[in-house]
């Protein structure tokens, strides 16, 4: 948890206790150490619970209502406001999301909201500008009343029970004595869970609290004695019913492909991949990455194997469907004399042809802010000599010139080559929403980092001689 969220808790959690009853205030700081301490390293807590208390003393001459409790607090307090806009300006939406989760933790210490915590907590939330739908889902789902959930639909709940209720998602796993529920918000594609049961379980090796809202990340994995090992990427499976979405099979048996006159290339490889797979090929300088990337794509017609889209052989076809693959190659692909919104414009208008002016604009401009692109449409793109986008905008775009057709397969060659820490988290966040829109992301990727790497839900690892030495799931 970063800086900013725990200061923006410490000025909430300041703003619901009552600095006028003495007794409640030495209750409520205890509180505040205890939850401290379960988040936060031991060395911080000393410096976060000065801040309480000097966020507390600012709050000292607000008037007290009603009976005297740690929790009593005007709900239309102008303070209220006044903090919720400050956080506004210093924290991005999944922040305030992680803010508002801990603050209804802090305040629902007997598992259910009352009243006027209810009414509080609304207030911070609108002043969030959160949607009412996902702050009643988050009050379900911290209070375990699926009833009140606006949509169950973003529920699922792991336990022993042999059939779902509610209409929430369920998954049975025989001789589990808990319950494990999850909840998505779909506004920032984050999942939290709470766990409930015995024996207790883990998320990424570290012990999990009964009754504690955690966050689960991508790469993340909780596990068990009995409940086993359940990967983020599995859940996120699972939350992939939408119907628009087409459903798409991705399959290679026994792919073999050997550069004539030379011994190297790929040697026999299997594998299956599902829609909202996003998958990362790593392996040292020449160990045949690029070669299988060639393969995947047609480039390189296979000397044995056989490669399956929803069931059809596309090597019996001799060519792969059209607009079923997207390539995103290394190399710059980009008109530098034109402006960012030329280049996807231009390009949209060869690949859609079909599509009337005002759509076609309205598509453009669509993936424009979906890429967090449309600010700078007006910029001419430069070249890599006189760079007037960032080298990240520039990577964007790129991947944007393929995005255009909509494929179902994307494949993406050294998306990070080049880009700063904070460009090629940008760029592989942006590919993993493109997976869990339903697409199928294949990524050649080189010492991604810690965070980037947790992102994929496969890797294949090469070795020299063209060997694909481990399939499976990076964690």
């Amino acid at each position: 948890m970063n800086e900013k969220i725990l200061d923006a808790l410490m000025r909430l959690f300041a703003l619901i206790t009552d600095p006028t009853d003495i007794a409640n205030n030495k209750e409520a700081r205890v509180v505040v150490e205890v939850y401290l301490r379960g988040i936060i390293s031991p060395s911080l807590v000393t410096e976060y619970i000065e801040r309480y208390d000097k966020y507390l003393n600012e709050y000292q001459d607000r008037k007290a209502t009603g009976k005297a409790t740690r929790k009593n607090i005007s709900v239309n307090s102008v303070k209220v406001l006044k903090i919720c806009e400050l956080i506004n300006q210093q924290l991005h939406h999944r922040e305030k999301i992680y803010v508002l989760i801990q603050l209804m933790e802090y305040v629902c210490t007997d598992t259910m909201l009352s009243s006027r915590e209810k009414e509080f907590v609304e207030t911070v939330s609108q002043a969030f500008n959160i949607e009412y739908a996902e702050l009643k889902n988050l009050e379900a789902f911290i209070e375990d009343d699926i009833k009140s959930a606006a949509d169950p639909q973003s529920f699922l709940y792991i336990d022993s029970v042999p059939y779902s209720t509610g209409g929430v998602k369920h998954v049975t796993y025989p001789g589990l004595d808990g319950t494990l529920r999850i909840l998505l918000i779909e506004s920032i594609s984050g999942f939290f869970f709470i766990y409930n049961g015995v024996p207790p379980v883990s998320i990424n090796g570290h012990k999990v609290q009964n009754g504690k809202v955690y966050r689960f990340e991508n790469g993340g994995i909780i596990r068990g004695p009995k409940l086993g090992t359940v990967y983020q990427s599995n859940i996120a499976n699972i939350f992939m019913t939408n119907e628009d979405i087409p459903k798409v099979t991705f399959t290679g048996i026994d792919v073999e492909f050997t550069y004539k006159n030379y011994d190297n290339g790929l040697k026999p490889f299997s594998f299956t991949l599902e829609s909202g797979n996003m998958v990362g090929i790593m392996g040292g300088s020449g160990t045949g990455k690029s070669t299988l990337l060639n393969v995947l794509t047609g480039k390189y017609k296979l000397d044995k194997g056989d490669i399956y889209i929803n069931g059809h052989n596309v090597v019996e076809r001799d060519a792969m469907p059209e607009g079923i693959i997207g390539i995103v190659p290394q190399d710059d692909l980009l008109i530098e004399e034109l402006t960012v919104w030329q280049n996807l414009y231009y390009n949209s208008k060869l690949c859609l042809g079909n599509l009337q002016e005002k759509e076609l604009v309205e598509h453009v401009e669509k993936v424009l802010m979906d890429l967090d692109l449309y600010d700078i449409r007006n910029l001419v793109v430069g070249d890599a000599l006189n760079n007037i986008i960032s080298g990240g905008q520039r990577k964007r775009l790129n991947i944007a010139l393929e995005l255009v057709r909509e494929p179902s397969i994307l494949f993406v060659d050294e998306p990070t080559s080049g880009l700063s820490s904070t460009d090629s988290e940008t760029v592989m966040q942006l590919l993993k929403q493109q997976a869990l829109n339903g697409k199928i992301v294949v990524v050649n990727i080189h010492q991604p980092s810690s965070k980037i790497f947790k992102m994929f839900d496969k890797l294949w690892v090469m070795d020299k001689g063209g060997y694909v030495i481990y399939n499976g799931n990076p964690m």
